[in-house]
């Protein structure tokens, strides 16, 4: 139904391997809160689970029962723009009427967005209370988004150079926990081959690792000559 300038909101019963599919993203080890967090109605994705008789169906998922999905607006994640028309970029999104994909938030974060929120201070910030939530980016038709909604990365190749005072870390993958590899002093150029965000945070591959690009809740989150726009960028 018409959304007005929101564009559409889009309400439709969500298929079991669907419905498996969000809840095996939101499983940690034998940690099922992310699950629990969201599998509720009224949470934020499953708004419309009810009983035929209209009060909420708090175990839907128990009986095997089809939820009702509800559009979620998403802040701070990313998204692959597949052809820009006009004012408007169409977005790829997983298809809800062809199959049940394996992606996972580490490979795709495109595809599988986590749950996020902007301040009006411009910080991002984990929307589940401190819990990591995610869910798939699903359509059952092509979607699109106003093109001043959304900021291009910075076009690849991009020669940076390092600007954190104590230097940036060189690691195996993208991530903090990852294995480092060497460290570079400030006023070294390195050459930035591909992006992997990871949530907040903005990492890039160059050719002897990974380094944190974006950082936001640090006090000068930019460790390189490398910037966004908007901080923390819309989309």
């Amino acid at each position: 139904m018409p959304g007005g300038n929101l564009g559409y909101i889009d309400i439709f019963e969500l298929d079991h391997p669907f419905v498996e599919y969000i809840r095996r993203l939101n499983i940690s080890g034998d940690s099922t809160k992310p699950w629990l967090y969201i599998a509720r109605p009224n949470a934020g994705i499953f708004n419309y689970t009810r009983n035929p008789d209209g009060s909420i169906d708090y175990e839907w998922y128990e009986k095997g029962r089809k939820p009702f999905l509800n559009t979620v607006a998403f802040d701070g994640n990313v998204v692959n723009v597949m052809e820009i028309s006009n004012d408007l970029a169409l977005i790829e999104t997983i298809d809800v009427k062809k199959y049940v994909p394996l992606y996972t938030y580490f490979n795709r974060p495109d595809l599988v967005h986590q749950f996020t929120a902007v301040t009006r201070h411009g910080r991002l910030y984990k929307a589940g209370n401190g819990i990591s939530v995610y869910t798939p980016l699903l359509t059952r038709s092509p979607s699109v988004l106003p093109l001043e909604s959304l900021e291009p990365f910075p076009t690849l190749p991009l020669k940076a150079t390092v600007e954190w005072p104590a230097g940036i870390n060189v690691r195996s993958l993208p991530g903090t926990t990852s294995a480092k590899l060497t460290a570079f002093p400030p006023g070294k150029e390195v050459t930035i081959l591909k992006y992997h965000p990871r949530g907040a945070e903005v990492w890039g591959r160059i050719y002897s690792g990974y380094i944190c690009l974006l950082m936001p809740n640090l006090p000068n989150p930019y460790s390189t000559s490398w910037k966004m726009t908007v901080d923390p960028p819309p989309l």
